[in-house]
């Protein structure tokens, strides 16, 4: 049975999943001018010609671009830099044959075919040096990584030992997905009319803005996809107050528990005093009765009880009563109850009904309707 105690550490636990991880995305985003657009793409040649065009352009049209030359900052994690970019609502891959052979590269396209919308979320530029139009030039490709992945596992195999090569063997699984998986990702990238790099330059790249702008209108984010906030951090683009006021909130919150206001019974209740003393006790239950006594006292305004209880083993347990009230002109007795010091706690609710000096009501166990009848008396 799921303790009081359980059951406020699994909201405590909520409160801080809610506020320290969507809030503080949320926020960064409602800053930001306009949604990220990431930019794949590897370094050198055309390909860097191309990404200042198309940065030049995007820039202009006012859309937020990430890319690594300009993002990722000195000592910064790559992989989690591409780990973000698989995220993303729009990718501009900028493919060249240096792309297809770069184990960074295709780990990128692989985080952002994994992450939902495949087709929606990419923008392919593809430089006129790639060839994927034909089967037998997409076997090649299949056989570079083959030959990666084999050179790979035949220098692991020259070790005297295995103990000592965490990393490499990511570096093998890696290959392997991009073995399995390039085939099908070329001919995907094949079959979407990207046009030439002459006719985007010719349009200053026109068609690609349309297309982008009207992604980030309608494509929601994926489901695992947060805001680059490990780059904004480091940066200082987002202000102290934006990871400070989650946290602000949450301790009110907690104040707010802690001390909320605990129900008092007024000292001028009708016979409230009738209560008040030791009552010895027995519950009907299953097996043997249990018996015990129970204590009510006032403990400033505030009516408090104990349950001692006596098992016919001779093994005992104690009970805390709380949030007592009174009702029905003194005569009824309710609140709530939980066990002090068994190693399975329980708790539960319970009612009693006063006549004259004994009482007689029900207790039930935690969300369990079942209720064990409860007699006392002086």
């Amino acid at each position: 049975m799921e303790t009081k105690t359980r059951k406020h550490l699994n909201t405590f636990v909520n409160m801080l999943s809610c506020f320290f991880v969507p809030f503080p995305n949320q926020l960064i985003a409602w800053l930001m001018a306009s949604p990220e657009v990431y930019i794949s793409h590897a370094w050198g040649g055309e390909s860097d010609v191309v990404l200042k065009k198309i940065v030049d352009r995007l820039q202009h049209e006012k859309i937020n671009l990430v890319y690594d030359h300009k993002d990722l900052q000195y000592r910064g994690s790559i992989r989690a830099f591409m780990d973000e970019l698989g995220k993303s609502k729009a990718v501009i891959i900028i493919l060249s044959n240096k792309y297809l052979h770069s184990e960074y590269c295709m780990f990128e396209l692989l985080q952002i075919y994994n992450n939902e919308r495949f087709m929606d979320r990419i923008f392919p530029v593809v430089l006129d040096e790639v060839n994927i139009a034909k089967s037998t030039e997409r076997i090649e490709l299949v056989k570079y990584w083959e030959n990666q992945s084999f050179e790979l596992e035949e220098k692991i195999r020259e070790l005297r030992s295995l103990s000592y090569i965490e990393g490499i063997t990511d570096d093998l699984n890696l290959y392997g997905d991009i073995r399995k998986n390039i085939a099908k990702l070329t001919y995907i990238l094949r079959d979407i009319n990207t046009l030439n790099i002459r006719l985007h330059t010719e349009e200053n790249f026109e068609s690609l803005v349309k297309q982008i702008q009207e992604a980030l209108k309608r494509i929601p984010l994926p489901e695992k996809a947060t805001q680059l906030e490990w780059r904004d951090k480091k940066s200082g683009k987002v202000k102290w107050w934006v990871y400070a006021a989650p946290v602000i909130i949450l301790m009110l919150l907690a104040g707010m528990w802690l001390f909320r206001p605990t129900k008092i019974v007024s000292s001028n209740a009708p016979n409230f005093d009738a209560w008040l003393g030791t009552w010895h006790q027995e519950v009907q239950s299953e097996g043997d009765p249990i018996r015990g006594d129970v204590l009510l006292s006032m403990d400033k305004n505030r009516l408090t009880g104990m349950v001692s209880n006596l098992y016919a083993d001779h093994s005992t347990s104690s009970n805390e009563l709380f949030d007592l009230t009174v009702s029905n002109n003194g005569r009824r007795l309710e609140g709530k109850w939980k066990t002090i010091e068994l190693l399975s706690p329980q708790e539960g609710t319970f009612s009693w009904q006063l006549e004259g000096d004994q009482f007689e009501g029900y207790y039930t166990v935690g969300d369990n309707p079942q209720k064990f009848y409860w007699n006392g008396k002086r």
